[in-house]
């Protein structure tokens, strides 16, 4: 399982109904990389994000909105998994800050893109514990860092 996230340097990932900056290029990463993968994401973030995401399999955590052509539906984040392990495709999460907060505990990799800034927002990635995470490549994009974690065994 992989966490992909985007985040301002002070972990803010998002503000109202949106993120708080403007990186199509960062957008476009994070489209590519899920492309034909299973993606776990909230309710709330797939409102915002899932008409992008016509080329991945989501699974959408909610208690009250119906599955379409390509979304499946879970009430719970163990639920979630097990719907995305059935189509046998690699799983990836893709928020919010709640979602993040649970996957942290069970994820064995994490793609982070940190965007050139600190933004005001009200949504939160989860803090990074350098006893669980270390870091294995860094890439500089220019108008964002894109960073890969792997799990500590």
């Amino acid at each position: 399982m992989i966490i992909i996230s985007a985040m301002g340097r002070n972990r803010v990932i998002g503000s109202g109904n949106g993120m708080p900056w403007n990186v199509p290029e960062e957008y476009q990463h994070f489209l590519d990389t899920v492309r034909g993968r299973a993606v776990i994401i909230g309710r709330r973030s797939h409102e915002i994000f899932g008409p992008t995401m016509s080329d991945c399999q989501c699974i959408v955590l909610t208690r009250n909105t119906p599955a379409t052509a390509k979304t499946t539906t879970a009430s719970s984040f163990d639920e979630a998994v097990r719907r995305a392990t059935q189509t046998g495709l690699q799983i990836y999460v893709a928020g919010g800050a709640s979602v993040y907060s649970i996957a942290i505990t069970h994820a064995d990799r994490m793609l982070l893109s940190y965007i050139n800034g600190e933004f005001e927002g009200d949504a939160y990635f989860p803090k990074i514990s350098d006893d669980d995470w270390t870091i294995v490549k860094r890439e500089d994009r220019g108008t964002y860092e894109l960073v890969d974690y792997r799990r500590r065994v």
